[in-house]
């Protein structure tokens, strides 16, 4: 059973095999795509502000922050916003600032950050409220 070129049937079966899914140009593109795109978005989170709330240098301690009047044309005064609690302002010793709900202070950082959610050390980030 020679073809015409000489070669065998088992030969030729051989030869015309179909290449692997994984050396397919349309697989290493669509890799090299993400890959691309898994390093920016590693980058990015990297370098964005993950919120974080600034310390305050003075030694002494600040007031109470105020919360603003509830409607726009009140003449009540501003009243102090609650503090403690799960839906309150906390102090924070190491930043001196009273921290909003659901802040926290990051000790790999040593900084506030709101709406805090971990520290990754991947990133080598806080991820937070931006």
């Amino acid at each position: 059973n020679r073809s015409d070129d000489g070669s065998s049937a088992a030969e030729n079966a051989t030869s015309s095999v179909i290449q692997h899914w994984t050396t397919h140009k349309f697989t290493i593109f669509i890799s090299i795509i993400a890959s691309i795109l898994s390093l920016i978005s590693l980058w990015k989170c990297a370098i964005i502000d993950p919120g974080i709330i600034p310390p305050n240098p003075s030694p002494v301690r600040p007031p109470v922050p105020m919360q603003p009047p509830t409607a726009t044309n009140s003449t009540e005064p501003p009243r102090p916003v609650l503090i403690g609690g799960p839906l309150g302002y906390r102090y924070c010793t190491t930043c001196n600032i009273h921290r909003p709900p659901r802040s926290k202070h990051c000790n790999s950082c040593n900084v506030c950050v709101s709406k805090f959610d971990h520290h990754c050390p991947w990133v080598g980030n806080c991820i937070g409220e931006r």
